[in-house]
């Protein structure tokens, strides 16, 4: 019976030890990533006594519920996940707050006073020797602030990658990445330098930046900046009292070059129903055929009916500069674009009309480019002035700058 209880004994001071050590062992207990972080208002100030809602994977915010964001997370006061933190975690006189949790990809939402809410995607990485699952005992990278994207309930969104050692930030994408939206500005706020490459087989930008300045090359192979070009045509010229036209007038439904203006003086071409004036110039050879040629016509008129229309019919043509083809192109169909009088229109008032997409039929880069334009008299025009006053003509187009094309 002694040698039984003795045995028995021995058995149960080993299993003991055996806890004991299995405690103690460090890699026995999940060990968690640490997120230090400081709640600032919108100037940049410490924010104290601010709510932290920390969520489980890549969520929605609801700024005004409880909780702020669902499901909530996780979180503990200490390395090894054994003292959890009740939610929502609270900043502290000074903005700081701190927890731990385990290596994953989390949604924190701010709330409290001074502040209208802001959401940030968190990523606490590896800790070193740590078993969490797709770790593989190896440490990650520093968590934040390496790496933070942040959105609010404003509708803003920013990205920030801070690279905290000498060496470069790279972001890689294998696939296709795009930068969207009506307002996208990539900013070097340093006295570094930015380099867009897009190393494929299609066109590319180089961008590169000096401080206080930035350049576009496109000089280099494979290279190509595109990019809206205007061209202005002033209709006619004064000197003091004697006007000369600027657009081309034929002898037969010429327009009338005249002077206007008394605090400013300027040439106009005067335009009745059928009057018209003809515009050309070479399209260069790295135009962008792919883009609109958009035309925009300034004039002046004396009618103040409200509702009568000042029309114009616009033709283009086009011929090769290569020897191959008369200077004297066929014109395409006329497209017709107006302007209305309004209501508090006065007499000599200055319109805008705007035609976009030019047919450009039979046109290529490099060739001569015809522009005629004529005051409607087929009706549409019901503007009672038989002097309407062209002053300038604006064409918009697209240019594809590289260096084959100079």
């Amino acid at each position: 019976m002694k040698k039984t209880t003795r045995i028995l004994a021995t058995i149960f001071s080993a299993a003991a030890c055996a806890m004991m050590l299995a405690l103690g062992a460090p890699g026995a207990l999940a060990q968690g990533s640490q997120r230090v972080n400081v709640v600032q208002g919108d100037t940049g100030q410490a924010i104290a006594g601010a709510n932290i809602w920390v969520c489980t994977g890549m969520v929605q915010p609801a700024y005004t519920s409880t909780p702020a964001c669902t499901p909530t997370a996780a979180i503990f006061s200490d390395p090894m996940l054994t003292q959890p933190i009740a939610q929502p975690l609270v900043s502290d006189g000074l903005g700081n707050y701190s927890y731990f949790g385990v290596a994953g990809t989390y949604t924190e939402v701010i709330t409290g006073p001074m502040i209208a809410g802001y959401t940030s995607t968190i990523v606490l990485p590896c800790a070193p020797s740590s078993p969490t699952a797709g770790c593989g005992g190896s440490a990650g990278n520093p968590a934040s602030p390496s790496g933070a994207i942040q959105f609010n309930n404003i509708g803003a969104f920013s990205a920030s990658i801070l690279s905290q050692d000498s060496g470069a930030t790279t972001i890689t994408d294998s696939g296709n990445m795009t930068v969207q939206g009506a307002h996208a500005t990539v900013n070097t706020g340093s006295n570094g330098g930015f380099n867009l490459n897009v190393n494929g087989t299609g066109n590319f930008l180089g961008l590169l930046t000096t401080p206080g300045g930035l350049s576009a090359n496109a000089e280099s192979p494979n290279s190509a900046f595109s990019a809206p070009t205007k061209l202005f045509f002033m209709a006619a010229g004064c000197n003091n009292v004697t006007a000369g036209n600027g657009w081309q007038i034929g002898t037969t439904g010429a327009p009338t070059p005249a002077c206007q203006g008394t605090h400013t003086r300027k040439g106009v071409l005067q335009f009745a129903r059928g009057n018209v004036a003809y515009v050309e110039f070479e399209l260069p050879v790295d135009w962008n055929f792919g883009v609109n040629v958009d035309l925009k016509i300034a004039f002046t008129t004396t009618d103040t009916t409200t509702g009568h229309f000042t029309a114009w019919s616009v033709q283009t043509g086009c011929n090769s500069l290569s020897g191959t083809s008369t200077d004297d192109p066929v014109l395409n169909a006329a497209q017709t674009v107006s302007s209305t009088i309004g209501s508090t229109a006065v007499s000599g008032a200055e319109y805008l009309t705007l035609l976009t997409a030019l047919n450009t039929t039979g046109c290529s880069a490099g060739n001569n480019f015809v522009l005629a334009i004529t005051r409607n008299n087929s009706g549409a025009d019901t503007n009672t002035d038989t002097a309407v006053a062209a002053k300038w003509a604006e064409l918009t187009f697209g240019r594809t700058i590289n260096s084959a094309n100079r």
